[in-house]
């Protein structure tokens, strides 16, 4: 059996580092707390797109670090990820947890976003649950499965935005047919990518449903110690997870370092 180490595993942001407005400070001073060697998809580079930054700028990493001997990744945001534990322990619970496929943290709102599809979001919970919807603020597994993932959303973006659509795409589109009047900007959204592929019951994504190893969490900051693990249905739970993402939260600049410094970097 293969397991996860600090010499063949990388934890990237895909964030375009340096960031002008310091996006990745608390990601980065909980990395430098916990001991995580925090490495970064790009360098320098402007942000134009969620796809562009968060698929292919991480795929193209990830191919070289596949080159160099990289056999397991944890890919994530930066504004609004912390590491809450050393990373020989979120190692070793990820070689407890994971099996195989793309773990995420579970999306609590269980919509999909940003587009109000209502059609698409009911099918991807009544195949996944409604703490089984992925979110792509955190995810893990085999560089080689997660380059899979990555593979299949960028045809998808251009099934959907270029066309010809296959059978199994066209189902997809089908399940909401207000994308066909008014997609947006849905297109640009790596969220809307992951929740279609969700669609697929066998498309090898899956979420962390124990929340021992990612968690989301929304509306109320969560105390840290001690690190019980609450009942995993309670929506304010982040159980005994080693990273914590919250995307409603950390628009709240100033709350979300004040409860990093309190609860993380104590």
């Amino acid at each position: 059996m293969n397991f996860a180490t600090l010499e063949n595993t990388v934890f990237v942001s895909t964030c375009d580092y340096p960031d002008p407005d310091g996006m990745s400070n608390n990601l980065r001073r909980t990395a430098d707390r916990f001991g995580v060697p925090l490495a970064w998809a790009s360098y320098g580079d402007k942000f134009r797109s969620f796809v562009e930054t968060k698929i292919e700028k991480v795929r193209r990493f990830l191919e070289n670090k596949r080159t160099d001997g990289i056999r397991y990744a944890f890919v994530m945001d930066c504004r609004d990820v912390v590491f809450v534990d050393h990373a020989e322990i979120i190692l070793a619970e990820f070689n407890l947890t994971y099996t195989d496929g793309v773990l995420f943290n579970a999306d609590l709102a269980a919509t999909l976003w940003p587009y109000g599809g209502d059609e698409f979001s009911a099918r991807v919970v009544s195949i996944h649950g409604a703490d089984g919807v992925a979110n792509s603020g955190v995810y893990c597994g085999a560089v080689d499965d997660i380059l899979a993932m990555l593979d299949r959303i960028l045809d998808l973006k251009r099934q959907f935005t270029e066309g010809p659509l296959t059978d199994s795409v066209a189902k997809i589109m089908a399940s909401d047919p207000a994308w066909i009047s008014r997609p947006g900007d849905t297109f640009e959204y790596d969220q809307f990518f992951v929740q279609a592929l969700q669609i697929d019951a066998n498309s090898g994504i899956r979420a962390d449903r124990s929340k021992r190893l990612l968690a989301v969490f929304k509306d109320v900051y969560p105390v840290l110690s001690p690190r019980e693990s609450p009942p995993r249905d309670d929506p304010r739970s982040v159980g005994t997870a080693k990273m914590l993402h919250s995307p409603w939260m950390s628009a709240n600049a100033r709350a979300w370092n004040d409860w990093t410094e309190r609860e993380v970097l104590r």
